[in-house]
């Protein structure tokens, strides 16, 4: 078994050296990369590659077991970019990713102490999330119950607005369809920062827009003039400071259109903030924001746009909102709207089987590994399983201010989700790690448990 784990890691090690940043040409020849390996070993079904407009493979796996009721293990192979490393080719390294880490300060003690011993790899896409897609080949390969039937999707472009999944969910559908298989449940393998956590649902997101217009002037008018800068740092800190309890607002991004130097004051500027939302509706939230920003702004400042020609979902997703928004919007004030991608809040009914499958199954892996496994109802983070929620009351209230086309693409309803994968630390940074003995060796067998007590409760 330890063998086993080794050649595991030498898989991740070897999907940490091929480059997969998201939007690029390495995206793309990864894919094609994963579906020949996947391709080449004995153990499925039958494996299909699914390749989008833009040329980016997804890529699906598909195993047979006794039962039409399957278990999808859902995975992105894009990773973010890679300039917060000295040097690029150490992002695809993992041993001098390593080394680099070892010689910061301030690294804690429990990451320097695996990383020395070996325990930890690094490097970019090591926790976020090809130790992921590692830890499912480990499962299906040394841990799989033999009776199971299992899918596993692996998808690109979950960095940026996750049309990877939108794409693949569709022909996913149409693949259940075609074998008549019940989709009871979908594990996703992304990261955590938490040893031994295991969350059942996964938060809401969309952009909060902000175009501000005002009057042009010469930047000798001072204050005699409104300053749309100005007042885009204004509506940042004050967001920040007013958000209410269970929203996160986090500035992105910040366009004033200026090619260069310039003595004219800016009077416009474009802002967008990510919005993450879970136990409050988004509309609930909104009117909360538009509250407490009219007691800054004037309520008479503070415009909300709704649109009833919506612009088509193609090319750059944002830019095509906001330019929407220009066209209609040629008074003073600041202009609220929403862009994608939108991501909808989706969480498994705590009464549900997959919960007692799980209290059942982690109580007994406390006691054989000591690990403090514990069950959170939200992954903190976005995650394309958002987009298996088919039913979302959040729903009309976006679309009812966001100027461009964007459709839910899942067909059925999915009884569970569950977000179970690797740990580790410093996700998107040039610190990112993981624990290559958890990851690799406990939570594949964590997965095996889980499929092992859902068969014989029934559930599969």
């Amino acid at each position: 078994m330890l063998e086993g784990w080794m050649l595991i890691r030498d898989l991740l090690h070897s999907l940490i050296s091929h480059p997969s940043i998201a939007g690029t040409e390495e995206e793309k020849n990864f894919g094609i990369y994963l579906h020949e390996y996947t391709s080449s070993l004995p153990c499925w079904e039958e494996v299909e590659a699914w390749k989008d407009g833009a040329g980016r493979v997804s890529i699906l796996a598909f195993r047979k077991g006794l039962s039409p009721s399957c278990v999808l293990f859902l995975g992105h192979y894009d990773t973010v970019g890679v300039e917060d490393y000295p040097e690029k080719e150490m992002a695809f390294d993992p041993e001098r990713a390593k080394k680099w880490i070892l010689s910061a300060p301030d690294v804690p003690d429990e990451i320097r102490q695996g990383l020395e011993k070996g325990q930890w790899s690094a490097g970019r896409g090591s926790l976020d999330m090809k130790a992921g897609i590692a830890a499912q080949f480990s499962f299906v390969l040394h841990h799989c119950p033999p009776e199971a039937t299992l899918l596993f999707l692996w998808v690109p472009d979950e960095e940026q607005d996750s049309a990877g999944a939108r794409f693949a969910f569709p022909l996913l559908y149409r693949f259940l369809q075609r074998r008549s298989l019940h989709l009871k449940w979908v594990i996703k393998s992304d990261f955590t920062h938490k040893k031994g956590a295991v969350y059942t649902g996964s938060t809401g997101k969309c952009l909060l827009n902000a175009y501000i217009r005002t009057k042009s002037g010469h930047v000798a008018d001072g204050e005699k003039v409104q300053n749309a800068l100005s007042l885009g740092g204004k509506l940042i800190w004050h967001t920040a400071q007013t958000a209410p309890r269970g929203l996160s607002l986090t500035p992105l991004y910040l366009d004033i259109f200026s090619p260069g130097y310039s003595v004219q004051i800016p009077f416009e500027c474009w802002i967008y903030l990510n919005m993450l939302f879970f136990r409050k509706g988004l509309k609930e939230n909104i009117e909360a924001v538009k509250t407490a920003l009219s007691r800054r702004f004037g309520e008479d400042f503070l415009h909300w746009v709704e649109m009833e020609r919506k612009v088509p979902a193609e090319g750059s997703l944002r830019e095509k909102a906001l330019f929407a928004i220009q066209k209609n919007c040629d008074r003073e004030g600041i202009h609220f709207f929403f862009s994608p991608p939108y991501y909808s809040p989706i969480s498994t009914p705590e009464d549900s089987p997959v919960w007692r499958i799980l209290r059942r199954v982690l109580r007994r892996m406390r006691k054989e590994t000591r690990i403090p496994w514990r069950i959170y109802p939200v992954y903190p983070h976005i995650s394309d399983l958002s987009f298996f929620q088919h039913r979302d009351e959040n729903w009309e209230y976006f679309i009812r201010y966001c100027p461009v086309q964007w459709e839910p693409v899942w067909e059925g309803e999915i009884p569970a989700v569950t977000v179970l994968g690797p740990y580790g630390y410093g996700a998107h940074s040039a610190r990112e790690c993981v624990d290559v003995m958890y990851s690799l060796h406990v939570l594949p067998q964590l997965y095996r448990n889980l499929i092992e007590r859902a068969q014989r409760e029934g559930f599969l």
